[in-house]
């Protein structure tokens, strides 16, 4: 974009009072070409910052950043004027013939009855400077085909130019084969080889002050449909930069727009391939991707956890089937070891019943509750027979000394008891409690064990409550085994389970892992999208604004010249202008006929189309900024009656004031 017209956008930007607003920084972006704007939105989604630290990387204010235009040229570039234009071998002409011509303003009228090769001369500097002839265009090969003159064998064209403060210049076109498009044009300046025709950087000029109006286009200006002739005036307007910076915005906003289309397709297609499988499964993952897959604004943090294979719930199917899977079952053979030994015990204490060792631990433990008894209360009596006196002194020494004698022939007896509680501690350990994943599962997971482990798991841990050593040995020793065998069945039916849940999942899960960056990268995009829309409203106006100024002055030169051409025309021109943008860009031509408003190409005869269409194509071939100080104008009174033809002769002998016509 050149200096100038980006300047402007940053003016206009600061006058409206929208250069701070967030969307106004994609125009700035924009303004430097695609990638900075794509770099631009990079930095605001992801948070990168520049070369200082400042944070995302943002264009600055339009105001700061507005760069001085630069110094303008002259406004009128070297005139271009035609001296000669000599034909052979092309269209109605066969042996070289050169026409002749004064290379300066001026009208120059080419007459004489029809086939006498007028039409060859100008479309021959129509195709000797283009490549190409608008009679051709969007017409059958037959037309094509008649380019080449049927009575000569060669064919080419020459015109001599001068150009204004640089001297003559001769152009020429020859062909090497029998297509038309076989040709090639070179440029010839005194002095210099001879080079391409499109080192004079002619090209765009040609385009767009195009100085040829033939025939067929002056037929079907107005009716080869109204984008055309729009495009064919606002070409001159120099807004293609403009339209190249909505593009580029445009652009940008499909591509994230079409992004997230895509995405949002995709996970349509996710969503229905999970809903497929959530009842089947009894899997609660499914049924969180479908939760985080609802609404507007997909939930990215749980699907990249369920992506993961991270729990959201440590309470989830798929958890407790895990716990179930590793569930510890009952050690047999130390069970089996400790009922032996709690038998052995008690054995070990039987052993002692109704000996010596029995009665002296009994004895001795009574005496010592006696001797507690005595010092807490200190009797005389006997608190068992009442016998006065019994307690003394003497009573306490003797009875510590029968305790202590006692005591040592009980030694063995003890042994065998702390042993017995030894035992019965450690088989009560092996018995542990009902594990929490059994009762938790009973509401998640359907497994046909699960019943059954619950209920013998809590007849096992019963355990807990018995005291006496053959009942716990008896206890342990007849539900273990089954209770092992059911947990290892339980284990069995989990393992099952989980794996059938996985292989439901896997897919689904390598789906959504597949899917996710796309997806992070459409809802970073489509959150743009709000900033894109006011940023295009922006610009459409501000296009608009620039379009309808710089077309005014033509539009005032376009009502000039049909008010010469109009002459005993009870039709009245008014404000031409260009309107509508991309696909509905048309031009309007509102007419008054009699003092009724109706559209030109309604109400208007076929001269007065004409006539209209010339006063279209006058202003624009003869802006300052073209370099072309000619205009070629073929058959201009077809359809004319007398009255516009004395028109027509006054609007080129008004242009012709300034250009060679």
């Amino acid at each position: 974009m050149t200096p100038d017209l980006k300047a402007h956008v940053l003016d206009r930007l600061v006058e409206t009072g929208v250069d701070n607003e967030e969307w106004s920084f994609l125009v700035v972006a924009a303004l430097d070409g695609p990638d900075a704007l794509d770099n631009y939105l990079v930095g605001r989604s992801t948070g990168k910052t520049d070369r200082e630290g400042r944070g995302p990387v943002s264009p600055k204010p339009a105001r700061a950043q507005r760069a001085k235009p630069e110094a303008k040229g002259e406004a009128e570039p070297p005139g271009v004027y035609v001296s000669s234009i000599t034909v052979e071998g092309f269209r109605g002409i066969g042996q070289s013939a050169t026409l002749t011509l004064r290379p300066g303003p001026g009208l120059t009228l080419v007459v004489g009855r029809n086939g006498s090769g007028k039409s060859s001369f100008a479309e021959g500097l129509e195709v000797l400077l283009t490549g190409q002839n608008y009679r051709w265009l969007k017409r059958t090969r037959a037309w094509v085909d008649g380019w080449r003159n049927l009575h000569h064998g060669t064919a080419s064209l020459k015109a001599d130019l001068i150009v204004e403060g640089q001297g003559p210049l001769t152009l020429t076109r020859t062909w090497d084969g029998d297509e038309v498009t076989s040709s090639a044009a070179t440029v010839a300046a005194k002095g210099r080889p001879a080079s391409a025709l499109d080192s004079l950087g002619w090209s765009s000029a040609l385009a767009t002050f195009r100085p040829f109006l033939s025939y067929n286009e002056l037929g079907s200006l107005l009716e080869d449909g109204p984008s055309k002739l729009y495009d064919a005036l606002s070409s001159v307007l120099g807004l293609d930069e403009m339209t190249n910076l909505q593009a580029v915005i445009a652009d940008a906003r499909k591509v994230r727009a079409d992004q997230h289309k895509a995405a949002t397709e995709q996970a349509k297609q996710l969503a229905q391939a999970i809903g497929a499988v959530d009842v089947a499964s009894g899997d609660s993952r499914p049924s969180a991707a479908l939760r985080a897959l609802a609404g507007k604004s997909w939930d990215l943090a749980s699907l990249t956890n369920l992506a993961a294979g991270e729990q959201q719930d440590g309470a989830s199917g798929i958890d407790l089937l895990r716990r179930l899977q590793s569930l510890a079952r009952p050690d047999v053979a130390a069970a089996s070891a400790i009922v032996l030994r709690l038998r052995a015990a008690e054995q070990a204490c039987a052993t002692f019943a109704g000996t010596n060792a029995e009665r002296s631990n009994e004895t001795a433990r009574l005496l010592r509750e006696a001797l507690a008894f005595h010092e807490k209360h200190a009797p005389d009596a006997c608190p068992v027979c009442g016998t006065a006196g019994a307690l003394g002194a003497g009573w306490r020494v003797d009875t510590a000394a029968e305790v202590e004698r006692l005591t040592k022939e009980a030694t063995a007896c003890l042994a065998a008891e702390s042993e017995r509680r030894s035992v019965i501690a450690q088989a009560r350990s092996l018995v542990m409690p009902v594990p929490p994943a059994l009762a938790q599962a009973a509401d998640v997971v359907s497994l046909d064990s699960l019943s059954l482990v619950r209920t013998l798991w809590s007849d096992w841990a019963l355990a807990q409550t018995i005291t006496s050593a053959p009942a716990l040995a008896a206890h342990i020793e007849s539900r273990v085994l089954e209770l092992a065998e059911a947990v290892g069945a339980l284990a069995d039916e989990a393992g099952v389970e989980l794996a059938r849940r996985e292989d439901l999942w896997r897919p689904l899960q390598l789906r959504i892992a597949a899917w996710l960056p796309s997806a992070r990268e459409a809802q970073a995009a489509s959150a743009h999208l709000p900033q894109f829309k006011k940023a295009e409203e922006w610009l459409k106006e501000a296009v608009n604004a620039i379009r309808n100024a710089r077309f005014r002055p033509i539009a005032a030169r376009v009502a000039a010249v049909w008010k010469q051409l109009r002459l005993q025309s009870n039709v009245d021109l008014g404000d031409v202008e260009l309107a509508g943008t991309g696909q509905r860009r048309h031009v309007t031509l509102p007419v008054n006929v009699d003092g009724i408003d109706a559209d030109a190409l309604g109400v208007m005869s076929q001269g007065e189309l004409h006539s209209l269409a010339l006063s279209l194509f006058l202003p624009r071939a003869t802006l300052p900024e073209s370099p072309f100080r000619f205009v070629s104008v073929d058959d201009p009174v077809q359809s004319m009656d007398p009255s516009r033809v004395e028109g027509l002769a006054r609007a080129l002998a008004d242009a012709a004031r300034t250009r060679q016509v």
